[in-house]
């Protein structure tokens, strides 16, 4: 356990963080069958993954989101959504991975499309 964590502090790079002083909602994803609420949720994801690109603390955060409380389906962390932290830790132990890499794959190729600049699949 850190000591940010033990005094309930947050740790110094998230002051530096490009996200905090943006809607915190923005970090988080539905993934949805429903192709409208589908794109509507990429696109957003898109919208966070761009001020990830440019943060200067993203490898701080990464580091972060790769600890397994921070694996959540639905989650963006130092830029990278949950199925591709999944694939990143390989063999780790993470919570229903294939599920969450499967169903995941759709929205984060719109998602990546968007940033891209290019119009997602429907």
């Amino acid at each position: 356990m850190r000591i940010a964590e033990v005094l309930n502090v947050p740790p110094m790079w998230h002051n530096e963080a490009l996200c905090a002083n943006e809607d915190p909602n923005l970090w988080w994803y539905e993934n949805s069958v429903g192709t409208k609420i589908q794109d509507d949720e990429a696109y957003k994801a898109s919208l966070a993954l761009k001020i990830c690109n440019q943060c200067p603390v993203r490898s701080q955060c990464l580091e972060e989101g790769m600890r397994k409380e921070n694996l959540l389906a639905g989650s963006i962390w130092g830029g990278m959504m949950a199925s591709e932290r999944a694939l990143l830790l390989g063999k780790a132990d993470v919570p229903d991975k294939k599920r969450l890499i499967q169903g995941e794959r759709l929205l984060r190729i719109k998602a990546r499309g968007y940033l891209a600049g290019k119009r997602a699949y429907s």
